[in-house]
């Protein structure tokens, strides 16, 4: 017999979640001599499976914990992101840089030669 905060980390799910489905009666449970409520393992194994599509349906952040090597995959790319996102930053501010020279440059007087006249 578990409890709600063990059927909720057994199933990966808030103890608030476990206890909306005794609550609704979606997940069997009963209560002890302490007024606690308990739940089989059983049931809470049922209801999870009831609650979550199946594998091959599951959004990739469910599938992540289940598949180490995609989880170091994951981690890999995300600091590649990291590294391109700096160094996008650091681009922009080295374009800006060049883009006040040049509005500097164009700003300033042209030097003419004296014979001409404008």
């Amino acid at each position: 017999m578990l409890s709600p905060a063990q059927v909720a980390q057994r199933c990966d799910t808030s103890r608030r979640s476990v206890m909306r489905a005794i609550e609704g009666h979606d997940l069997k449970a009963i209560r002890d001599n302490k007024n606690h409520w308990k739940v089989r393992a059983e049931d809470a194994d049922r209801w999870a499976a009831a609650q979550w599509a199946p594998r091959e349906q599951r959004p990739p952040e469910v599938l992540i914990h289940a598949q180490p090597e995609i989880a170091s995959e994951l981690a890999a790319a995300r600091a590649e992101n990291a590294q391109l996102k700096e160094r996008l930053a650091t681009t922009a501010t080295d374009r800006d840089h060049w883009r006040d020279l040049a509005n500097k440059l164009a700003d300033r007087p042209r030097w003419v030669w004296p014979w001409k006249t404008k």
